[in-house]
């Protein structure tokens, strides 16, 4: 941004980010005035421990793993997002994710298998990520926002993630924030992926063996938001 602020050929200055790039859109705009517009592409709007949570599941049930076992699975993972969120910089948290995972499996996972997947929930960029919470950042906004799902994304829900943005943008956020953007546009654009690909199953094996880079309805859809767009200066 500093860079191309300082270039004589560029007007203006607008910033898109694809999945944990949509996150560091609005953080990034909160902090440079010189961002005038933002692209959220599948951003997620939520923090991150529900969006991995509802990613696994959702994964899940689409490989046709049981729904039962799904929905254990589903609890346990809230229970050790939690355990991250409570106690983020806690000596003890891989002990503490560790002792949840051999006691939750009572015995099933070993204790090899345990440290490894504490060591993992308790790396710095994953606590970073489970806590972060975008809407911190969007609620400050004042900017055009063009947030766009797919509706065959596996890994960033479109419909949680489309009322997320909506409460966002309302006088009812429950962090007492009331917004007056009105320049936020919404769109969910039918059979795409998390690559905004249009796909079959939306899963991520999916992924290479798809031909097209990416759909002509996000490249349509932006060229005309563009066209569209009023540049506020803020």
């Amino acid at each position: 941004v500093e860079y191309l602020s300082q270039r004589k050929d560029v007007s203006v200055i607008g910033m898109i980010g694809h999945s944990e790039g949509g996150m560091i859109a609005p953080l990034a705009a909160t902090k440079y005035d010189k961002i005038k517009f933002i692209v959220m592409m599948a951003g997620p709007a939520v923090p991150g421990r529900e969006i991995l949570a509802k990613q696994n599941t959702e994964l899940a049930l689409r490989s046709g793993v049981d729904s039962s076992q799904v929905m254990l699975f589903e609890q346990l993972n809230r229970e050790l997002y939690d355990i991250v969120k409570i106690a983020p910089k806690s000596s003890e948290l891989k002990s503490l994710i560790k002792e949840k995972l051999i006691t939750a499996s009572k015995g099933a996972v070993s204790d090899e298998v345990a440290d490894k997947q504490a060591a993992q929930l308790t790396s710095s960029w994953m606590v970073g990520f489970l806590n972060f919470d975008p809407a911190k950042y969007l609620s400050t906004l004042k900017i055009p926002i063009l947030a766009v799902y797919g509706t065959n994304d596996t890994q960033v829900d479109s419909k949680m993630n489309i009322n997320a943005v909506k409460q966002i943008f309302s006088n009812n956020y429950n962090m007492n924030v009331t917004t007056n953007n009105k320049h936020v546009t919404i769109a969910e654009l039918q059979g795409l992926n998390h690559l905004f690909q249009e796909s079959s199953s939306g899963l991520p094996n999916e992924y290479a063996s798809i031909e097209q880079t990416i759909s002509p309805k996000f490249l349509v859809l932006l060229n005309e938001w563009m066209k569209s767009i009023k540049i506020i200066n803020h």
